[in-house]
């Protein structure tokens, strides 16, 4: 499992020590040049050599959505981000959770429709 972010991986790391979730992190990919995230995602399978099928995209932003629609990677919305619930439905994500425990939930939905 990896993150793929904007902010900083000092950031990242910082809050999952301070969440003891370090441990469940392969990687992060961050930094401001994430602003074209498909782009990133392709390199990301190709670096890391994940098969597409074998990856779902979280994250609260439109932009988000449509970074995982061009890079052929379900994507999962999460309203408790930076968009709101209205503008994320509108983007047709595959998935949407509503809280942190609709996320497995959401992951089973997608595994399971492939």
């Amino acid at each position: 499992m990896g993150i793929l972010t904007s902010n900083s991986g000092k950031n990242v790391r910082a809050f999952l020590a301070y969440n003891n979730l370090s441990e469940l992190i392969d990687f992060i990919y961050s930094g401001k040049s994430l602003f074209v995230k498909d782009e990133v995602l392709k390199r990301l399978t190709d670096n890391k050599k994940i098969l597409r099928e074998n990856l779902i995209y979280v994250g609260d932003e439109t932009r988000d959505i449509e970074a995982s629609k061009r890079a052929g990677i379900p994507v999962i919305a999460v309203t408790w981000g930076l968009n709101n619930r209205d503008i994320l439905a509108a983007m047709n994500p595959d998935q949407m959770a509503h809280t942190p425990e609709d996320l497995l939930r959401c992951v089973h939905r997608i595994i399971t429709d492939l």
